[in-house]
C-alpha cells in the first residue's frame, strides 16, 4: 500500500493499527487517504470502519454517495450515522429529508441534531420554524447557531431581529456573520 515517505505519507502506526482492527484507526486511515485524493482507498477503509461501527465512517460514506449523486444510498448512510449519534449526519439527513419534501422527519432530525449540538441543525431548523410563522423559536435557534459560530445563523438571527424591531443588535449580528463571509 506505501505508507512511508514524502510529506504525503500515510502514517505507518495508524496503518498498522487500522490493519489490526482498530476501528478508529481505520477511519482515521480513510480520512488521510481522503486527504490525498485517493478516494478509492479511503471509502474501502471507511466501509471497513463502518462494519465496525463508527458513525463517522458512515457519515463520510453517506458525503461519497452524495458527490456521486447517489441519494438513496446517501440517506441510508446518514441514517445509519444519525442513529449511531453523529450529529452532522443528523444534519444532513434532514436536508435530504426536506429536499425531498418530508417536512415533518426533517424537523425530526434537524431538533435531533441540533440537541445533541449542530450549529447548522440549529440554523436549519430555526428556518423551518421561521417559515412557518414562529419568530420567537427560530430567534432562539438562530442565537444558539450563532453563539456556536454559524454565520448563517447570525445573518438569519439579524434578520429576525430587524423584523422585532430591534435594529441595533441585528447591526451586531450582520457584522459579525459579515466577518464569518456569510454576507
Amino acid at each position: 500500500m506505501g505508507y512511508s515517505g514524502g510529506r504525503d505519507a500515510i502514517d505507518v502506526e495508524l496503518a498498522a493499527a487500522a490493519e489490526g482492527g482498530d476501528v478508529q484507526s481505520m477511519y482515521f486511515l480513510g480520512l488521510q487517504f481522503e486527504d490525498r485524493f485517493e478516494f478509492d482507498e479511503a471509502q474501502a477503509w471507511f466501509e471497513r470502519a463502518a462494519k465496525g461501527g463508527s458513525a463517522d465512517a458512515m457519515f463520510s460514506l453517506g458525503l461519497f454517495a452524495l458527490e456521486d449523486d447517489d441519494v438513496e444510498t446517501a440517506e441510508a448512510w446518514c441514517k445509519r450515522a444519525a442513529e449511531a449519534g453523529n450529529c452532522d449526519a443528523m444534519n444532513e439527513l434532514a436536508v435530504l429529508l426536506e429536499e425531498r419534501a418530508d417536512l415533518w422527519g426533517a424537523e425530526s432530525w434537524y431538533q435531533r441534531g441540533a440537541e445533541a449540538g449542530s450549529a447548522d441543525a440549529m440554523n436549519n431548523l430555526g428556518r423551518l420554524l421561521e417559515a412557518r410563522g414562529d419568530g420567537r423559536a427560530a430567534q432562539a435557534l438562530y442565537l444558539r447557531g450563532a453563539d456556536a459560530g454559524n454565520g448563517e445563523s447570525m445573518h438569519r438571527l439579524a434578520g429576525v431581529l430587524d423584523a422585532m424591531g430591534n435594529p441595533e443588535e441585528a447591526s451586531v449580528w450582520r457584522r459579525r456573520a459579515l466577518a464569518t463571509g456569510v454576507l
